[in-house]
């Protein structure tokens, strides 16, 4: 009799097999595991009923654990934090789900750890609502969502559903490989799905190890470029050190979750991060249709601070658009204001496809492939290239960009939202030949407040030296002087000088010189022109060396110090450094300029400049040779040792 009662207790507490249904065998297809959970919950829910108090003491127990974890997301709030471990205090607290292990209706009642990545389409949807009801679906569900997925070119889903793959014992094996030093970094991996899917290392722990690149960069700031490079790539020196670093951490949870159960699997502070950064990041791109452009930048630049290794995290993904916008986002940063077009220029990117992304809210998403694929061709060129610029560095360039944006927006509400649409066709149209300046003026004429919003905009840049030192610049004040000379020009010999000089290089491009000079003869006010702009030059000089003297010099971009892959990346070097070379021209002191450029040249400028004596035929000859090895025009070398000298002068009297 004792052995029926023990019995029938035993059947009632971990139920009797024997008894299985056709229910049962049709829902394992679905929950392997349907049979335990599906008796356990109904007898559980009976116990509640005849013994209510232990609602009311697991309702007390979790409103303890809500207030201890208030700051803590969902799946974190119920979890025991322990900041010591036999007396010595941790670095970073861990976490355990100890009622994982002893609450038999965990299963059911447990907060559920939602992934909005694996969510895809209807079926994907369904797949996962049917896994949070308290039994696990069938892993070979999963399998095959994956598999499909992959074959839809949707690479960061298909990982998420087949990449925590089918062996259960792998993950404790590589485990304990990897804290034995066996195998690869991180490792013995034995899944195959987990290889197939996510490239060896499930999603999760890929988002651990680009949280342990930023750690690396951390303790030297130098690798952040290659940190960044690495973790794009999924391979290299830093990749393997963050691999087996995130591997190790966890390894002794990992062993103890595969022996004691998954309620023994410690979590760190830094896994509660990641997911509290997954969560804003999700948010920020869902609520994106209602941000400005300014407000999304802000939006971003807040999130980086306050997560500042989410960059590589999303980057250790295995793929997808948002994985682009952020490493886009990122390689675009390290671009000085002011030199976007330069840059996309070097790296064969149209510009209209950079000013969409970078003007716009990164919706790389929405673009076309063919687009997509040529923009993110030049991002990646650029990445590889580019170094990550210093935070003081970083905050400079931020403060003049958001002061740049300041002005727009005053001007966008002065003169319509539009008008930076209209400048930038006015300047598009604007050139130096003839048939150029009359379209451009003809434009003008148009859209008469474009001149006036580009006069208002020039004034409050030039009230702004930290706006100055990038978006002002020599260029834009040569050009706002040669505007000045030519609407001057256009005043004195009328407006049909343009086509009077195109007729005369017609002439000249065609070798018919006797009818050049006859044309030239009918027309003395074609050579009373060309006397009047080399004049006007010299105006233009001085005013370029009076202001650029008084020009702040901006912090310059740095390029990695790597060997390049490929004869484009090394043609992009080069002309980025043409660029640098070209900004650092401007900060050459005046000893400098006579050792490079001679005595004899440097002293025709002095003259000319500052005592307004001509040079004659045999110094231009000179400074034609010497603004020819320095890659620059005559004008423009007068120009930059005008304020080279300048500069040294008023820095002399402030000092006296």
């Amino acid at each position: 009799m004792v052995d029926k009662v023990a019995t029938g207790i035993r059947d009632w507490a971990l139920h009797d097999y024997r008894v299985k249904r056709r229910i049962d065998l049709a829902m394992a297809y679905l929950y392997p595991y349907w049979f335990w959970p599906s008796r356990t919950y109904s007898k559980w829910l009976g116990r509640i009923v005849m013994n209510p108090g232990i609602v009311s003491s697991y309702g007390h127990y979790r409103n303890y654990m809500e207030k201890e974890n208030a700051d803590a997301p969902d799946f974190w709030k119920y979890q025991i934090r322990v900041d010591n471990l036999l007396g010595f205090e941790l670095e970073n607290p861990l976490f355990f789900n100890l009622e994982a292990s002893i609450n038999p209706m965990y299963g059911m009642i447990q907060p559920n750890f939602n992934d909005p990545a694996k969510r895809t389409g209807l079926w994907t949807a369904a797949l996962d609502d049917l896994g949070k009801v308290g039994v696990s679906t069938h892993p070979l569900w999963n399998i095959a969502t994956a598999l499909i997925l992959m074959s839809q070119g949707e690479k960061e889903a298909a990982a998420r559903w087949g990449g925590t793959g089918l062996i259960p014992q792998a993950r404790a094996i590589k485990a304990a490989t990897s804290l034995a030093g066996i195998g690869p970094p991180g490792g013995v991996q034995l899944d195959p799905f987990i290889h197939l899917f996510s490239g060896g290392s499930d999603p999760y722990e890929k988002r651990r190890i680009g949280r342990g690149m930023y750690a690396l960069t951390e303790e030297n700031p130098e690798l952040a470029a290659q940190a960044y490079e690495e973790t794009r790539l999924q391979e290299g020196e830093l990749w393997d050190q963050a691999h087996t670093n995130a591997v190790n951490q966890r390894a002794p949870g990992q062993i103890a979750s595969f022996l004691l159960g998954t309620g023994y699997k410690p979590r760190t502070e830094q896994d509660m991060m990641i997911d509290e950064y997954d969560k804003q990041r999700r948010m920020l791109f869902k609520m994106r249709d209602f941000y400005t452009v300014d407000e999304w930048r802000r939006a971003w630049s807040e999130i980086r601070e306050a997560y500042p290794f989410g960059d590589l995290v999303i980057l250790s993904r295995k793929g997808g658009v948002e994985r682009d916008i952020v490493y886009a986002s990122n390689v675009l940063s390290r671009i000085p204001p002011g030199q976007s077009d330069e840059f996309a220029e070097a790296a064969e990117i149209p510009m209209k496809l950079m000013e969409k992304f970078w003007e716009g809210k990164w919706e790389l998403d929405k673009w076309g492939e063919s687009d997509r694929n040529r923009f993110m061709a030049g991002i990646v060129d650029l990445g590889a290239i580019l170094e990550i610029p210093d935070n003081a560095t970083k905050q400079e360039w931020d403060e003049a960009k958001n002061s740049r944006g300041e002005i727009n927006t005053k001007l966008k509400v002065v003169f319509g939202e539009d008008i930076f649409d209209k400048i930038d066709m006015w300047y598009g149209m604007l050139g130096e030949t003839p048939e150029e300046r009359m379209a451009a003026d003809a434009y003008a004429k148009q859209n008469p407040n474009v001149e006036e919003a580009i006069q208002a905009q020039r004034q409050l840049m030039m009230q702004n030296p930290d706006i100055m030192a990038y978006y002002g610049g020599m260029d834009m004040i040569e050009r706002y002087w040669k505007g000045v000379m030519y609407n001057l020009a256009e005043e004195k010999y009328g407006e049909e000088i343009w086509d009077t000089q195109r007729k005369y290089w017609d002439y000249r491009d065609a070798g018919q010189t006797a009818d050049a000079k006859s044309w030239l003869k009918q027309h003395p006010e074609l050579k009373k022109y060309w006397t009047f702009r080399k004049q006007y030059q010299k105006i233009i000089d001085q005013q370029i060396i009076s202001a650029g003297s008084k020009l702040r010099e901006g912090k310059p971009f740095s390029l990695r110090d790597e060997e390049l892959k490929g004869f484009l990346q090394e043609d992009i070097a080069e002309k980025l450094m043409a660029l640098n070379k070209e900004k650092a021209l401007e900060q050459v002191r005046p000893e400098e300029w006579q050792a490079q450029i001679g005595t004899f040249a440097f002293e025709y400028i002095l003259k000319y400049v500052f005592e307004n004596i001509p040079i004659p035929r045999m110094g231009e000859s000179l400074l034609e040779r010497e603004a020819a090895e320095l890659g620059i025009t005559v004008d423009r070398l007068i120009q930059l040792v005008g304020m080279s000298v300048l500069r040294q002068r008023e820095q002399q009297m402030v000092l006296q």
